[in-house]
């Protein structure tokens, strides 16, 4: 995971007023007044900074080992971190253990035997190919600074063979956050935090790896998170405190942005709705509630803000119409529809 978005994760996040506040358009509503709330249940009861990461229905948290009271750290704590996984259904954690890795992919091929568990020796984030064909493997390497981990390359593998066929080559002194192959295969993304340019996302031909495209953010922040629709017209980036970007993937430009209200930051991590109309995000800031933004894709605006937790909340994924919320005092659940009818 690229060393930004865990360090963003460990702002100082204090106890808050239990009032509800209303901003703007949007309402914020106070988690223990509501029914289609709830807490999952099995996990630890101090504070963490936790980094919610899920395949498909497969959800897990993972404890970085940062102390949250403590709001600068000289070293980034080695792995390996105490994980849990969540049953989406039973809403209750249902396994526990020791990792080395932070994306949900790279645990599953870590503690179970898969086609790809050979991957995490080396890489612990990739994406491959509708096919199955290629995998685009991030290969880590370690910050000289704070010893977080970070990208060193990205490389295209045949999986049929394992062989390395191209590398990117990547900046050490650059950040780099998420990467994702279009839905159609043509395009590969890459974002990247240059130290002149600020934050840019990368766009290479998948065959060649020939860069084809480098659209600024103009933010000092990069895309932390992509997700896209399921027509691959649209990329939704998470660039955490500057906002949410949504890009034209035809002509690979920004056509607009989602800014976090006044009184909170965006927390990097985003989810999209099932039927593609909204875009979820966590928020905290200093001594406000932690709580979710729901983000009406159409309108490009907040329509709702959900308070949770006395706690900042870190990062956001969705399993079927459940949504899950990762905060310094545990993961909460919210049902979806009941939500939306609080409009």
């Amino acid at each position: 995971m690229k060393r930004e978005r865990l360090l963003e994760l460990f702002m100082i996040i204090t106890m808050a007023s239990l009032t509800t506040m209303m901003i703007g358009m949007y309402r914020a509503h106070r988690a223990n007044a509501q029914d289609f709330i709830r807490k999952v249940s099995g996990l630890p009861s101090e504070q963490k900074i936790w980094v919610l990461t899920a395949d498909g229905d497969r959800i897990f948290v993972v404890d970085i080992l940062l102390d949250p009271k403590r709001p600068v750290i000289s070293s980034f704590p080695s792995p390996p971190y105490p994980f849990f996984q969540i049953d989406p259904v039973t809403e209750q954690v249902i396994r526990e253990g020791e990792t080395n890795h932070v994306f949900a992919k790279a645990i599953i091929a870590e503690q179970e035997q898969t086609p790809y568990s050979w991957l995490t020796k080396d890489y612990g984030y990739w994406v491959i190919d509708d096919q199955n064909s290629i995998v685009f493997a991030a290969r880590y390497g370690v910050d000289a600074l704070t010893r977080a981990p970070t990208f060193s390359s990205i490389e295209v593998i045949d999986l049929s063979n394992r062989e390395v066929k191209r590398t990117i080559r990547l900046q050490p002194e650059a950040d780099y956050g998420a990467m994702a192959l279009h839905p159609n295969g043509t395009k590969f993304y890459l974002s990247v935090r240059d130290n002149e340019l600020g934050g840019l996302l990368w766009v290479y031909d998948p065959k060649t790896l020939e860069r084809i495209k480098v659209i600024e953010l103009h933010s000092d922040h990069t895309i932390e998170d992509m997700h896209f629709s399921k027509d691959g017209q649209y990329l939704f980036g998470g660039v955490g405190s500057r906002g949410v970007a949504i890009i034209d993937t035809v002509n690979d430009k920004i056509v607009g942005w989602v800014k976090p209200p006044e009184d909170r930051l965006f927390m990097p991590l985003i989810a999209l709705s099932s039927d593609e109309r909204e875009i979820y995000v966590g928020l905290q800031y200093a001594e406000k509630r932690g709580a979710v933004a729901a983000i009406d894709v159409e309108k490009r605006k907040i329509v709702r803000v959900l308070e949770l937790s006395p706690t900042g909340c870190t990062g956001v994924v969705r399993v079927g119409e459940k949504l899950f919320a990762a905060c310094l005092d545990g993961v909460y659940v919210i049902d979806i529809p009941a939500w939306r009818k609080q409009q």
